[in-house]
């Protein structure tokens, strides 16, 4: 028995020209290639899809139809960037612009087909048929002025517009990630979770929140307006919190309390509070509104809304009338992660990073000093530590911050 091996049939497929037989015919059946970067081999995923394309591919060869196949390479984009930066120590857009845009670009170029000849090698011994030799790049300046036209057709033809949206974004490489990539790296971590006290006349609703750099951006409370709360009373002062956790959240604390009252959600809606901070300029709000995605679960059943940082709170604040989804949010950390220095009333903020992690102590980082300040100001209920499952950067390993960014929709 004479034994074939796949090396064999491949040798026979490039000296016979079998695949470009296959694209003679007259009947041409149109194809495009999702484009991989070239900066790293292909892997299983890689391989996973193409096999799956190039199977419907010869289906339609055997049909007398021409597909031309021509490979294609996506070389724009962060993995492209990340890897200079890496090379260069670059951390800042600013750095960017001092290296200069033209040397980077360069260097972006130098690298960007690196590994085209192994994946030329290795995907054709796979048994797959694409065009290496016909390739087409995202960086041709023929591909680069079709997409241009065409957003400019779209544009003049009204169907752009500059809006905003909450994204998942590195601060370690300056951009968002898309949902996929998001979930690539979840870590367990722990955070210092606090119970804060917001004032609302006579009375502290009770809010639950992992994220106290995001309290002075806050410009509304949310609340279920069908949830029954309790007015409990303990320690001399009087508490708004859902119903169904009182018994979570008091029994924790040492003394007795007491449950006054209840109310439905709906007496509540459109009352105002007084903000912990009121350090941002010209925000005409701080009042409470009804998010359908509040529940009686866990928490409190009350959730401070900072639409700048958060993709209920933008939503619910657009829902309510609050902000316009045209409207530039102030936005109260850079893209670097370190607090602005034009919050009133929170200048020790100025220039600090917005959160420490790993926790080091020797480091004061925003979180702390808006936790410091909020002792002091007696506006802190409890205070303790909370494990929960957390995305990563999956290229960084740094934890992504969920902020509003400017796009095209």
């Amino acid at each position: 028995m004479t034994l074939i091996y796949e090396k064999d049939i491949y040798e026979k497929w490039v000296i016979n020209n079998i695949f470009q037989k296959t694209i003679t015919q007259d009947n041409e059946y149109i194809f495009f290639d999702g484009p991989p970067f070239s900066t790293g081999n292909p892997h299983v995923g890689h391989y996973g899809n193409k096999y799956i394309k190039d199977t419907v591919l010869r289906y339609h060869a055997q049909l007398n139809k021409k597909i031309p196949r021509r490979a294609t390479w996506d070389t724009h984009g962060l993995p492209i960037e990340y890897e200079i930066d890496k090379l260069f120590g670059i951390k800042t857009p600013k750095q960017v612009e001092e290296f200069g845009i033209g040397n980077y670009n360069q260097e972006c170029k130098n690298i960007v087909m690196r590994c085209a000849d192994f994946w030329k090698k290795e995907v054709s011994r796979a048994g797959i048929w694409l065009d290496f030799d016909n390739d087409a790049k995202t960086m041709d300046f023929d591909y680069m002025n079709s997409v241009w036209w065409g957003f400019n057709e779209m544009y003049n033809k009204k169907l752009i517009y500059k809006s905003y949206k909450i994204l998942p974004y590195s601060l370690a490489c300056k951009t968002p990630l898309s949902n996929f990539e998001t979930q690539q790296n979840y870590q367990k971590i722990i955070d210092e979770t606090l119970y804060v006290k917001f004032k609302l006349n006579d009375r502290y609703l009770l809010v639950w929140t992992t994220t106290p750099w995001t309290l002075p951006s806050n410009i509304a409370i949310a609340i279920n307006k069908n949830i029954i709360y309790s007015i409990v009373e303990y320690d001399n002062e009087e508490y708004i919190i859902a119903e169904k956790l009182v018994k979570n959240v008091f029994s924790k604390k040492k003394g007795d309390y007491k449950i006054i009252s209840t109310l439905i959600g709906e007496s509540l809606i459109n009352l105002k509070y007084t903000p912990l901070f009121n350090c941002l300029n010209n925000i005409p709000t701080y009042i409470i509104i009804h998010g359908d995605f509040v529940k009686d679960t866990d928490g409190t059943g009350i959730v401070h809304i900072a639409p700048s940082y958060g993709e209920d709170d933008y939503n619910v604040c657009i829902i309510n009338n609050i902000i316009d989804k045209k409207d530039k949010l102030f936005m109260t950390i850079d893209e670097n992660g370190y607090f602005v220095n034009n919050l009133l009333g929170l200048e020790e903020l100025n220039s600090i990073y917005y959160k420490n992690y790993p926790k080091n102590k020797e480091i004061l980082d925003g979180n702390t000093i808006i936790i410091n300040k909020l002792k002091i100001n007696n506006m802190i209920f409890s205070l303790f530590n909370y494990e929960h499952n957390y995305p990563f950067c999956w290229r960084s390993d740094t934890p992504l911050m969920y902020k509003n960014k400017n796009g095209s929709t």
